[in-house]
C-alpha cells in the first residue's frame, strides 16, 4: 500500500508540474502547429495533420526529461511569444515561425516551416545563411576525410535508417541521431533542433538558404534550443536525453580481442606475453567462438564458412571453454575482466530455439505464429536459418536477461558487447511487439540496451552496466551504452573518418566511442607497412577509445596478423601509448564524473571550446580531451611530423613541455621521439592534470601490481597561469553503482601564478568514499621561472640536486630538465588542505 501511494504521489506531482507548461496551438489548411515553452530557451513543437486536443505533446523513449517548469515569464500576444531570451513569431497562414534571440541584439536565428508535398507532411525545414555550418547528426562513414561540417552534404542511413554499410574495404555503421546544430561561423549565432522521431530521417544541408529534414510521418515532434554557444546548446540536449552513466574503471584500460579466441589457451597465451612485455591490461573480449561456431576447414577468400553457428545460446561452449566459472574466477584474481559478444539472432538448430518460441520472446513472421523468420541459410546460424529476439518487447528483454545474461554476470562478466544491432538482418514483413520493421528499425538497438540496463536494476546487480554497441539512439548514454565503429579496414581514410565521427558523436550525446584499434581488417593500401600503421592507429585509440580495444579478423590464427599490441607494430611505441593512457587515467576518470554530473562532453571538436575561431569550423583531426588537453588524429601512413593548430593562447607540448604563445597558428610537431611514435598532444596554460603512477609492475586500472605493492600517491602536473583555475579529482570504487548513492570522493585542486610565486592548493578530500587516510602528493609544475624555494603548509622543502637522493626522499623538491619542478609533500591527512607555495 505504501509503495502504491508513493507511485500515485509521484505521478500526481509529475502531471501537476507538466501542467504548468501550456501548449499554444495554431490551425490552418488541415495542419496544426503546437508550441510548448519548456523554459526560457527551449521549445517543444509539433506539426500534425488535423486539429489537436489540449493534451501535452507526446515524447518517445529517447526523452529522459519530461518535467519542465516552463519559462520564468512567457507571454503570448496573439501569434507572438516573448520569453526573457527569445521572441517567436508565428505566420498564422503558413504555420511557419521565426525565432529571434533577444540575448544577442535581437538577431534572427531561423524561420522553421513544415515541408508539405502533395498535401502530405514530409518533414521540416529551416532558413539559414550561406555561412552556417551544421554538426551533430550521429555517425556516418561516407568519405575519407576528417571533415565534421555537414554543410553541402546529406546525412541519411539506408532504407529504414540505421545500417552497417560497406566503406573503404570494410564496414562502417551509419547511425541516425537527429540532433542538428546550426552554427554561423565566427559568431555566436546558433541554435539546435532535435527531432523526436524513430522513423528514418534524411537531413539535407546542401542548400545555401535552408536545411531540410525529411521524415515521412503524419506528426512531427521536435525541440528547438537557443543558447549562448554550442556548449550551452549541447547541455540543453543532454538535459533532455539524459546524462551518461559512469563506466567501470576497467573500461578505461586495455582490452584485447580478435575474431576470435578458439579456447582458453589461446587467450591465456596472449595474456602471458603481454605480462612478459610489461603491458598493463584490464580484460579480454570474446567473439562468437565463446558460445560455439564450427567452421569449414577451407575458406572462401578471407571469409570463413560456417558449418554451424550457435547464436542465441548465450552460454559458454563447454567444448572449447570448459569450466567457465573456474576460469573466470581465476582471471578475476589476476585483475582481468571479461566481455562477450551478444547478437539479436537465434539459430534454428539450437535447443534454445524451442525454449524461446515457447516463452514468446522472438520476432514473429507475418502471420504472427512463429519466430522462425529466416528459413534460408544465414552466415550467423548455418544452413537452417533462425529467428531474432524481440527486444522491443520488455518481457522478452527481461526473459533473456534473467535467464541468460544474469548467469553470465554472476560468473564474472564485466561488460556486454552488443553486435549486429541495427539489426543487420531483418524481414521487412516481420511483426514486432512495437510494430512493423519500418517503425522499430531505429529503436531496436536502443531498446535492447535499455533491456540490459533495466535488468541490472531489477535484479539488483551492484556491478555497473556497460554495453559496447554498434548502433543506438539518443538517450542510450543513460543506460551505460557506448558506440564502436564497426569493422574498418586498416586505411588512413578510415582513421580520419573515425576522428570526424568521434567529434560529431560527442555532440550527439555519445560520450564514449571506440574503434577496432589497428583496424578490423589488416589489408591497408598497397605498399603500406601494416605494423607501422597499426601502431599509429593504436596510439589514437590510447588517446580516445573506450575501452582501448585492439580487435581484428584472424579466424585462422595466422601468425603476424594479430591484434595484441605486443605482437604487431612497434612494441616500444605501443607500450608507450598504453602506459600513457594508464598514466592519465585519473584525468580521464575525473572527466567521466564531470560528464555524469554536468552533462559536459569529454571528447569534443575544437569548435566546442573555440566557436568563433573559423579555422576549427571543419576540423576533425584534432580532438579536445576535456577543456585543457588536445590530441591529434593520424593523418598520414608514414609521415615523420605534422602541423598542429593551436588556437589563440598559451600551449605546452605534453611530451617535452615546449611552450608556444599562439595567436591562432600551426606548429610543426614530430611524431617520433627517440624512435618512439608519440601522437602530438598539447595542454593549455592553466591545466591541472592528475595522474597515476605507472611503471613496469603496473598491471591494471584498479592499482593491481606485479609485486602486490601499492602506489596511492596523488600525482598532479600543473601548467601555471595568472588566471586561477581548478580541477576536481574524482575517486570511487571503480566497479559498483555505489557512486549513484553518493559514495565517492572529490578533491579540488587549485592553481594561480602571482607576481613572485605560484600558489597551489590541494583541498581536503570530500565525500563518503575514503580512498586512503594519508597520501603523499607529488606535484609537477611546468615553469620557466627560477624557483628559489618551495613550501608546504608553511614548511620549507629541501632542494635535491641528485635524482638518486630525491627518489629515496619522502619529501622535498628537485629542478628537472625541461622546465619541470617536481615536489614531494610527504604524507598528509587527505581530510586537510595542502597549500604549496613556489617562490621565484
Amino acid at each position: 500500500m505504501k509503495k502504491r501511494f508513493i507511485f500515485f504521489l509521484v505521478t500526481f506531482i509529475a502531471l501537476h508540474v507538466r501542467a504548468q507548461v501550456k501548449k499554444q496551438s495554431f490551425y490552418s489548411n488541415n495542419l496544426s502547429l503546437s508550441i510548448e515553452v519548456l523554459d526560457d530557451s527551449t521549445l517543444h513543437i509539433q506539426y500534425k495533420k488535423g486539429r489537436v486536443d489540449d493534451q501535452p505533446i507526446p515524447v518517445t523513449d529517447m526523452i529522459a526529461k519530461t518535467i519542465y517548469n516552463g519559462s520564468s515569464s512567457a507571454q503570448w500576444n496573439n501569434n507572438i511569444l516573448e520569453t526573457p531570451n527569445i521572441q517567436l513569431v508565428v505566420d498564422n497562414a503558413a504555420l511557419s515561425f521565426t525565432v529571434i534571440d533577444k540575448t544577442k541584439n535581437n538577431i534572427t536565428l531561423t524561420n522553421i516551416q513544415p515541408n508539405i508535398i502533395n498535401d502530405s507532411l514530409q518533414g521540416i525545414k529551416g532558413s539559414t545563411a550561406a555561412q552556417t555550418a551544421f554538426y551533430g547528426l550521429g555517425e556516418q562513414f561516407k568519405e575519407n576525410s576528417s571533415s565534421i561540417n555537414y554543410k553541402g552534404k546529406i546525412k541519411e542511413g539506408d532504407q529504414y535508417g540505421n545500417r552497417m554499410l560497406g566503406f573503404n574495404g570494410g564496414g562502417g555503421p551509419n547511425m541516425q541521431m537527429p540532433i542538428l546544430y546550426a552554427i554561423e561561423k565566427s559568431s555566436y549565432k546558433n541554435y539546435a533542433v532535435f527531432v523526436d522521431d524513430f522513423l528514418k530521417q534524411k537531413f539535407d544541408c546542401t542548400r545555401n538558404d535552408y536545411w531540410l529534414d525529411e521524415v515521412k510521418d503524419s506528426t512531427i515532434n521536435f525541440y528547438f534550443f537557443t543558447g549562448q554557444n554550442i556548449r550551452s546548446l549541447h547541455k540543453g540536449y543532454i538535459e533532455l536525453t539524459g546524462h551518461p552513466l559512469m563506466p567501470p574503471k576497467k573500461m578505461f584500460g586495455l582490452w584485447v580481442s580478435e575474431f576470435g579466441f578458439d579456447n582458453w589457451g589461446e587467450m591465456e597465451d596472449k595474456l602471458r606475453t603481454l605480462r612478459i612485455h610489461k603491458f598493463p591490461i584490464d580484460g579480454f573480449v570474446y567473439d562468437l567462438q565463446w558460445f560455439g561456431a564450427d567452421f569449414y576447414k577451407e575458406r572462401n577468400d578471407t571469409m570463413p564458412l560456417f558449418e554451424k553457428a550457435y547464436m542465441g545460446r548465450l552460454a559458454w561452449s563447454e567444448k572449447n571453454f570448459p569450466e567457465p566459472e573456474k576460469e573466470l574466477a581465476k582471471l578475476r584474481t589476476e585483475g582481468i575482466g571479461t566481455m562477450v559478444i551478444q547478437e539479436p539472432f537465434v539459430a534454428h538448430h539450437i535447443p534454445e530455439f524451442e525454449e524461446y518460441e515457447k516463452n514468446n520472446v522472438l520476432v514473429k513472421d507475418s502471420s504472427g505464429t512463429t519466430g522462425y523468420i529466416f528459413q534460408q541459410p544465414m552466415w550467423f546460424s548455418g544452413p537452417t536459418g533462425g529467428g531474432m529476439f524481440d527486444y522491443t518487447d520488455p518481457k522478452a528483454g527481461d526473459y533473456v536477461f534473467k535467464n541468460k545474461i544474469l548467469k553470465l554476470i554472476n560468473m564474472g562478466l564485466t561488460g556486454n558487447w552488443l553486435d549486429l544491432g541495427e539489426p543487420e538482418h531483418f524481414q521487412p514483413w516481420a511483426k514486432y511487439y512495437r510494430g512493423t520493421h519500418k517503425q522499430v528499425n531505429n529503436m531496436y538497438a536502443f531498446l535492447w540496451e535499455k533491456s540490459i540496463y533495466d535488468g541490472y536494476k531489477k535484479y539488483d546487480v551492484q556491478q555497473r552496466p556497460f554495453m559496447m554497441c554498434r548502433t543506438g539512439a539518443p538517450g542510450m548514454q543513460r543506460y551505460g551504452a557506448i558506440i564502436w565503429n564497426g569493422d574498418p579496414m586498416l586505411k588512413i581514410g578510415n582513421m580520419m573518418a573515425t576522428g570526424a565521427n568521434l567529434a560529431n558523436l560527442s555532440l550527439s550525446g555519445v560520450f564514449y566511442y571506440g574503434t577496432c584499434a589497428g583496424g578490423f581488417y589488416h589489408r591497408p593500401d598497397f605498399g603500406v607497412d601494416t605494423g607501422a600503421f597499426y601502431t599509429r592507429w593504436y596510439a589514437y585509440s590510447c588517446l580516445y577509445d573506450q575501452p582501448v580495444w585492439p580487435h581484428n579478423f584472424n579466424p585462422m590464427n595466422i601468425k603476424g596478423d594479430e591484434a595484441a599490441p605486443d605482437r604487431i607494430g612497434d612494441m616500444a611505441s605501443n607500450l608507450f601509448a598504453t602506459r600513457q593512457r594508464y598514466q592519465l587515467l585519473p584525468y580521464y576518470y575525473s572527466l567521466a564524473y564531470k560528464a555524469f554530473h554536468t552533462g559536459e562532453t569529454i571528447y569534443a571538436p575544437l569548435l566546442y571550446y573555440y566557436q568563433t575561431d573559423s579555422i576549427v569550423a571543419d576540423m576533425g583531426n584534432q580532438i579536445m580531451i576535456g577543456e585543457y588537453m588536445m590530441g591529434t588524429v593520424p593523418d598520414t601512413y608514414n609521415g615523420m611530423k605534422r602541423k598542429v593548430y593551436l588556437p589563440k593562447g598559451t600551449w605546452f607540448n605534453w611530451h617535452d613541455n615546449t611552450k608556444t604563445e599562439s595567436k591562432g597558428e600551426y606548429v610543426e610537431t614530430p611524431f617520433f621521439r627517440n624512435d618512439v611514435f608519440k601522437l602530438p598532444l598539447y595542454v593549455k596554460e592553466g591545466a591541472i592534470i592528475p595522474m597515476m603512477h605507472i611503471d613496469e609492475k603496473t598491471q591494471n586500472t584498479l592499482g593491481k601490481r606485479e609485486d602486490s605493492s601499492r602506489h596511492d600517491e596523488l600525482i598532479v602536473r600543473i601548467f601555471p597561469s595568472e588566471n586561477k583555475t581548478n580541477f576536481k579529482l574524482y575517486e570511487d570504487d571503480g566497479e559498483t553503482v555505489d557512486y549513484l548513492k553518493n559514495k565517492f570522493a572529490t578533491t579540488n585542486i587549485i592553481q594561480q601564478q602571482k607576481l613572485n610565486s605560484i600558489e597551489i592548493t590541494i583541498a581536503s578530500t570530500e565525500g563518503s568514499y575514503k580512498p586512503v587516510p594519508m597520501r603523499n602528493n607529488i606535484v609537477e609544475v611546468i615553469t620557466a621561472k627560477d624557483i628559489r624555494s618551495v613550501e608546504i603548509n608553511g614548511k620549507k622543502l629541501i632542494l635535491f640536486t641528485t635524482e638518486a637522493l630525491f627518489t629515496k626522499s619522502k619529501e622535498g623538491f628537485m629542478i628537472l630538465p625541461g622546465g619541470m619542478i617536481q615536489c614531494k609533500t610527504g604524507l598528509y591527512d587527505v581530510s586537510k588542505d595542502k597549500k604549496l607555495l613556489l617562490q621565484f
